[in-house]
């Protein structure tokens, strides 16, 4: 004797099953499917797309297949529960798409990040540096207290590196006389920069320096010219107006600090450490890129 189980069940009943199964999993199979990862800790799990009837949950961290358009306003993402379409919050799931698009997105903004150069100016100044001597042993008309104003040039190159502070890289060439007795200076150095006020085309900021003077010189007529080094420092404001994107002017008002150390004089002629104190005022011209 034979046991034939599929006679238990009539034929027009199980056509019906099958057309039923498909027709109540139609609205998910329409639509294309898509890999998902739970988020949520757990995430429910709804017989309808009001979110009114939880049938279950689903772990955090459980890999699921649902739809890949969203229902209900995209509040959630159609899925197959023991055969039936069930539904699961957008929020408490994400999709491969999402997690690629994310990617994209990140790789973008870094690559922007790293395609924009910071904000660069490029100028030129002329300066006066109007001073105090600080002089202990003197050759001619050049005293210690007399007043020595110079008049110099300057190169700036400044980066902006954060919302207000710029890094600077800074060269000077000035030179005074006071007889017959002359001085010739060059500095070059590092400045720092504080934006105290900003707009589009207007910039107030502070401005410290600090500068090696790998060169200086000191000459009595033709009697001598002898050379030494020493180092400055000096601190104040800068206002900048920019007439287009590219182009602007500056103004300046610093307090400075000069030191030489020793010049070796020829001769009879005493040598010299001269220092300086007093304030430098400029005009300038800058190129911004």
């Amino acid at each position: 004797m034979r046991f034939k189980c599929f006679q238990l069940v009539p034929n027009n009943f199980l056509c019906c099953y099958i057309l039923f199964f498909l027709i109540s999993c139609q609205p998910f199979l329409a639509k294309a499917s898509q890999d998902a990862i739970v988020i949520a800790d757990p995430a429910i799990v709804y017989s309808d797309l009001q979110m009114s009837s939880p049938v279950g949950y689903i772990t955090k961290g459980k890999k699921i297949v649902i739809g890949e358009v969203s229902r209900n306003k995209s509040q959630v993402y159609p899925i197959i529960v023991s055969g039936r379409v069930a539904y699961i919050r957008v929020l408490d799931v994400s999709t491969e798409k999402e997690a690629m698009d994310s990617q994209k997105l990140t790789a973008q903004r870094f690559q922007e990040l790293a395609n924009k150069l910071p904000e660069t100016r490029v100028g030129v100044s002329y300066f006066n540096f109007y001073s105090t001597v600080g002089l202990e042993e003197d050759n001619g008309d050049l005293l210690d207290g007399d007043e020595l104003q110079w008049q110099g040039v300057g190169f700036k190159a400044s980066a902006l590196v954060k919302k207000r502070y710029d890094f600077q890289v800074l060269t000077n060439y000035l030179g005074a006389s006071d007889g017959e007795e002359s001085l010739r200076v060059v500095e070059l150095g590092l400045g720092g920069t504080i934006r105290l006020i900003q707009t589009k085309s207007f910039i107030l900021s502070f401005e410290g320096d600090l500068l090696w003077v790998p060169y200086a010189s000191y000459s009595l007529g033709s009697d001598f010219r002898v050379n030494s080094y020493g180092y400055s420092t000096g601190g104040g404001i800068n206002m900048a107006l920019g007439f287009t994107e590219s182009l602007g002017i500056e103004a300046f008002g610093k307090f400075y600090y000069s030191k030489l150390l020793p010049f070796e004089t020829p001769g009879t002629y005493k040598g010299i450490a001269p220092s300086f104190v007093g304030h430098r005022l400029g005009l300038g011209i800058q190129y911004i890129f």
